[in-house]
């Protein structure tokens, strides 16, 4: 069964343990099995109903939305749908109280679930966080009531930005807005909430409702947030739009009529079946894949983590992602230092009669435990660098340093940037060997993405670093370092910008730019990257790309012209894309032949996250192929203005010797 049953006390205990998955998904079954018991004869016999999660790290990660693949019409969504949505309402309705216990990541329709609850409590954890996926990774409207059901429980701007802008909210911001009652330190704060729910101490989420009257405030948070939308591509926009007009009409409604819910039904139904949709939902196996090729089949059971840290940046960001069994001791320390260094310690531990492995063992009570610190090192500037460094420790504290013959952090210390300028070439502090560099060009206080550089991916530090990044809600894509020694994404996002930067050493102008990646369909634009890096040392990495030999002053101003957001009045310029997509393809190319990436779904996952690459075109990998590049090359004449000539060469060796990405 996919939920665990029990009663106690008089209280019905929901336990959601989805089969055969590492997180929640609502099924049809969990759909049937909720219906079953929530329609039981004994229920007004129940105290309350409780619905909590098996997996620590997840309460509900979405709805399989698999059977929206398979819908041929509108209909078909509405039909396969009316299960799940009886279940949602069955909670709605249910005679007794109903009280959601959420500990992991609550997404998409877990929100949607949530809402019918009338008590809610999260745990306080790294991964308790609640976001809707549907607008934001799939250009989906979401289909079970939250246009409609959040206005009145957040507030109309907290509903835009969750539901619309892509906020990821903890468990303290869901709460300071309405969407949950409370925050429970730890999962023994549980008990005592649940007690003083049924005592009628508690008041309802859904008493608890945000009506406003409307009037000149709303009006412009829904004025802004359509000149929001405007700024998005074009063929998002709809989407967009049909999602607000819902939530504004929910929003001036006391209570919200039928004719309203099935209306959304309809719009969100229609919207499954859409060919963009279709694009953008197809990413989530390319998401999928990527997250398999970095998961260990066996994760490092039994070790703890001791996690001293200082500052903000990278130090902050695990700081907010701490695991059970992981402590934190904060060492303070000169401001100027705080955001430079970080440390984390992994301390794999052996229980008495215990191997390694957890089996049967002849380890006697005596035995050393051994301690291995993998110390952060990280650089601001230009771009957030964090050197994970390996020492052996022993349990007396003598420190030894393990030596190899070929430091990472030696070879790699020469690579941001190459022969860069002294002021931003990176230094490295820690001597013994480096393991890994994580790596993102964005603020770390901004990232769930990092490329992990690597020499060798099958040491235990190695699968211990990663394993404890993916329990702490990130992705990340193991590369390793290809010709030139840099990082995989210093390729991608070179080949992103200098055919842009070139257009504007052309004549070109910086809207135009930004006008036809907008109709391409990119939301991020250059500035957003431009502003993240020091200048220098960008048109520094980006030198050897460009076609000629331009000045370092000249790119400088190329890229301080594309800093302007701006596109009013501009026209769309194909030879812009057609040129970015042969140096992205060149990029891809010789990173896959090189091994630096492992894989065309470790790019794909890197391209979408840092480059911001369109859902509408599902992928980078599988838009870029044979037949699509055939048809670029034939006006290479004329892009070579814009590329290099090893870019060009490249892109007619795939053409002539290589395949499609995806079969």
């Amino acid at each position: 069964m996919t939920f665990q049953v029990s009663t106690r006390d008089g209280i019905l205990y929901l336990t959601l343990d989805t089969p055969n998955s590492s997180v929640n998904i609502f099924t049809h079954e969990a759909a049937r099995q909720v219906l079953e018991l929530m329609s039981g004869p004994d229920l007004n016999k129940i105290r309350a109903v409780v619905f909590g999660s098996a997996k620590p790290g997840s309460f509900i990660n979405g709805t399989r939305l698999l059977f929206a693949q398979a819908a041929n019409t509108p209909a078909d969504v509405v039909k396969s749908s009316e299960i799940l949505r009886n279940a949602f309402l069955a909670v709605r309705r249910a005679p007794v109280p109903t009280i959601a216990v959420i500990r992991g990541n609550c997404w998409g329709c877990g929100v949607e679930f949530l809402l019918n609850f009338r008590y809610r409590i999260a745990v306080d954890t790294h991964d308790t966080h609640f976001y809707m996926t549907e607008l934001n990774d799939y250009l989906l409207l979401p289909i079970f009531g939250a246009p409609y059901n959040l206005p009145h429980t957040t507030g109309l701007k907290e509903t835009v930005d969750f539901l619309l802008r892509g906020e990821r909210w903890s468990a303290k911001t869901a709460a300071g807005n309405n969407l949950i009652n409370e925050v429970a330190a730890g999962s023994a704060d549980v008990p005592d909430f649940i007690e003083r729910v049924i005592a009628g101490k508690v008041e309802s989420c859904m008493e608890r409702r945000r009506d406003f009257t409307w009037g000149k405030d709303e009006e412009d948070i829904v004025s802004k947030t359509r000149a929001w939308i405007y700024r998005l591509p074009p063929v998002y926009q709809r989407v967009y739009s049909d999602c607000l007009d819902l939530v504004v009409q929910a929003a001036k409604q006391t209570t919200i009529p039928e004719y309203i819910k099935r209306h959304s039904l309809i719009m969100a139904a229609e919207n499954i079946c859409a060919e963009l949709t279709r694009s953008a939902f197809s990413f989530f196996y390319i998401r999928q894949t990527a997250s398999i090729l970095v998961r260990d089949p066996n994760p490092p059971a039994g070790y703890r983590l001791s996690f001293p840290v200082q500052g903000h940046g990278i130090a902050g960001l695990f700081k907010g992602r701490i695991l059970d069994g992981v402590t934190i001791d904060d060492r303070g320390g000169d401001s100027s230092t705080d955001e430079n260094i970080a440390a984390i310690s992994f301390m794999p531990y052996r229980e008495k009669g215990t191997d390694p492995g957890g089996g049967p063992g002849n380890m006697t009570s005596g035995a050393q435990r051994e301690k291995h610190n993998i110390m952060v090192e990280l650089t601001l500037n230009p771009g957030p660098i964090v050197n994970l460094v390996s020492r052996h420790t022993s349990n007396d504290g003598k420190q030894s340093a393990r030596r190899a013959t070929k430091s990472f952090d030696q070879t790699f210390s020469k690579v941001w940037p190459p022969a860069g300028p002294p002021e931003a070439t990176h230094q490295s502090i820690v001597k013994e060997t480096v393991e890994m560099i994580l790596y993102n060009p964005f603020p770390f206080s901004q990232s769930y993405f990092f490329e992990a550089a690597v020499e060798k991916n099958n040491t235990v530090h190695f699968r211990q670093a990663i394993s404890y990044l993916l329990k702490a809600g990130f992705q990340v894509a193991v590369t390793r370092p290809g010709a030139g020694k840099t990082f995989g994404l210093n390729h991608l996002w070179a080949a992103y910008l200098y055919p842009l930067a070139a257009y504007i050493l052309r004549g070109g102008k910086a809207e135009t730019v930004n006008f036809t990646l907008r109709e391409f369909g990119y939301v991020r634009r250059p500035h957003d990257l431009i502003a993240n890096l020091d200048k220098n040392t960008l048109a520094h990495m980006m030198r050897p790309y460009f076609p000629g030999s331009p000045r370092q002053s000249e790119i400088i101003e190329a890229l301080d012209l594309l800093e302007e957001p701006g596109f009013a009045g501009a026209e769309y310029n194909g030879e812009i894309i057609d040129a970015q997509c042969i140096a992205l393809l060149a990029a891809v190319y010789g990173n896959l032949q090189e091994r630096c990436f492992p894989h065309p779904a470790a790019v794909d996952l890197a391209a979408r996250e840092v480059l911001d690459f369109p859902l509408r075109h599902r992928s980078l990998c599988g838009f870029l192929t044979k037949a699509r590049v055939k048809t670029l090359l034939e006006n290479r004449q004329s892009l070579a203005r814009y590329l290099n000539r090893r870019d060009l060469e490249q892109a007619v060796h795939f053409l002539e010797k290589g395949r499609n990405f995806y079969l």
